[in-house]
């Protein structure tokens, strides 16, 4: 069966959902919605969270979905000038760091999902998009795009500092931190 993933917010986003629901009931695909929450937090457990989400999007808007994915926020791009902004950024690396888990690594989706950015270019995912890190691969955009191209390809990492950026990051400069990453 087909993934078809959405990212909606559980309140401004029930009718997109619902109109993917009904093409995915003509197709017999399997949903997906992302979620990640709002502010200096982590997401809940998974398993939980996504009871919840399917019970309220149900009750609330007689959606059904398969899975839910939920999201970790980056502290990259908006998500950083917020939380350096509201002085929660220490906390939340702290909280980061705290909770990384190497087991995940193999779950990451920057290893299965693509993010396509407004002007066709490629990138491994939402976050990478957001660094302006595009894919390793000779499918640079939508329109390259051709079966076999993607596969086996190495996954962008690093750090990328956009130029629109740089005041922020020149901000988190001043800061000391020194956080340690459990081994």
């Amino acid at each position: 069966m087909e993934a078809v993933h959405v990212a909606a917010a559980i309140t401004g986003g029930a009718a997109l959902v619902h109109g993917v629901q009904m093409r995915k009931r003509a197709q017999q695909l399997a949903m997906t919605l992302m979620s990640n929450p709002a502010g200096a937090f982590l997401p809940p457990p998974q398993a939980a969270a996504e009871a919840r989400f399917k019970d309220l999007l149900r009750e609330r808007h007689g959606v059904v979905f398969d899975d839910l994915v939920e999201l970790t926020n980056m502290p990259i791009s908006r998500s950083l000038e917020f939380l350096l902004g509201s002085g929660a950024y220490v906390e939340y690396m702290r909280k980061l760091s705290g909770a990384f888990n190497p087991a995940a690594v193999e779950g990451l989706m920057c290893r299965s999902t693509l993010s396509v950015g407004w002007d066709g270019r490629l990138y491994d995912c939402d976050f990478n998009q957001m660094l302006e890190l595009p894919v390793a691969s000779a499918a640079r955009t939508i329109s390259d795009y051709r079966d076999g191209l993607l596969e086996g390809r190495p996954i962008v990492v690093g750090v990328q500092v956009a130029q629109h950026e740089l005041s922020t990051y020149d901000a988190l400069l001043d800061r000391t931190v020194n956080l340690e990453i459990p081994a």
